[in-house]
């Protein structure tokens, strides 16, 4: 059997209520997980924590879409992609509003 095909029943258990498969899922992937996010957020370990926790509720609530086409952790890994996107979207949004002090001559 491939791993694959073992990722999608261990991803209809989770999906069906069983929380020993949730345990497992969530064993298996967290920690791999985190280390992909804090790689891409500069190793900021809370950004890197919150992320996860989104990318694995946004998961949770889609992983009867999970079609085994790919790994888990792969299909994982693309929902954090996303949230990665949203996350420096959001940043950027943020910080170009934000003035300084310094940058703005009407505080001073």
């Amino acid at each position: 059997m491939v791993d694959h095909e073992l990722d999608l029943q261990l991803a209809r258990r989770v999906v069906a209520g069983d929380s020993a498969a949730f345990d497992r899922l969530f064993d298996l992937a967290f920690s791999r997980l985190y280390r992909f996010v804090l790689l891409r957020v500069g190793r900021d370990p809370d950004a890197a924590q919150d992320l996860c926790q989104q990318v694995m509720e946004r998961a949770m609530r889609r992983l009867d879409q999970y079609r085994g086409e790919a790994s888990l952790f792969t299909w994982l890994c693309t929902i954090a992609r996303h949230e990665l996107t949203d996350h420096w979207e959001r940043d950027a949004r943020t910080h170009g509003r934000t003035r300084s002090y310094d940058q703005d001559d009407s505080l001073r």
